[in-house]
Formats: C-alpha cells, structure tokens, sequence
C-alpha cells in the first residue's frame, strides 16, 4: 500500500465531503436524542429479536455529539470508526488542499481484496458484539 501526498495543480475537492456528511449526521443525531425521546424501535429488531447492523447508530452519533467517545463506541463500533474515520480522512484531504498536494492512497488487487475481507470481518464481529451487548 501507498499513501502520499502528491503535489497537484488540479485537486478535485469531492473527497472534502465524507467530513462534512459525518458531522452533519452527528448534529442531527445529537439534535435528534435531545428533542425527541421516543424515537421507533428498529424495525428488524422489532421482527427477529437481535439487533440489525446498525442498531445503536443514532445513540452513538449522539453520543459524540456529547464528545462521550466511549459511551459512543460501546453503542456501535463499526458506526463509530466509520463516522470517525470519515472525518479524518476530510482532514487529510483537507490538509493536501491547502498545501496544494493530493492524496494519493494506492493499492495492489491483493490488498484490496484484503480490505474488503477486513470491512466484512469488522462487519460481522460488530454485528456479534451487538447481539450479545445491545440484546
């Protein structure tokens, strides 16, 4: 794998807005767990008993709303490091675009067969962690 910071004239902004879109859901969801205590059951919890991937989503965004990262992570993992990892790779992004260089993440076809095993792995241990946590 290859990460660098590459020096570009021309730097496409559209990966600025993977941060703006996870702090956003953070606001709203923040917004959301303050103004409305009744929110509905999740649907597929409702029906099978066991929490659904993202069961615990809205508590923990609401939880960072808070700044409560570890109350956060405990509600839901998987949503944490994505919604974290979102606005940090902005910031990357972001640093590149000041400093006139691109980020350039580059992978072999290996590795990103190996990333993609890894997102379902984290996927499914999260799911486990939920349905024996949130249960």
């Amino acid at each position: 794998m290859k990460a660098l910071f590459k020096h570009d004239s021309q730097i496409s902004p559209i990966h600025l807005i993977w941060g703006p879109i996870a702090i956003a859901a953070v606001i709203v969801a923040g917004f959301v767990a303050h103004y409305f205590h009744d929110l509905p059951s999740c649907p597929f919890k409702v029906i099978t008993g066991y929490p659904c991937l993202t069961c615990g989503g809205t508590r923990c965004l609401a939880s960072i709303s808070q700044f409560s990262l570890w109350e956060a992570f405990k509600y839901n993992p998987f949503i944490w490091l994505t919604v974290l990892g979102m606005i940090a790779f902005s910031l990357l992004v972001l640093i590149g675009r000041f400093s006139r260089r691109q980020l350039i993440i580059s992978l072999t076809e290996r590795e990103k067969k190996v990333v993609r095993v890894a997102i379902v792995v984290s996927m499914a241990v999260n799911w486990i962690y939920l349905i024996i946590f949130l249960k």
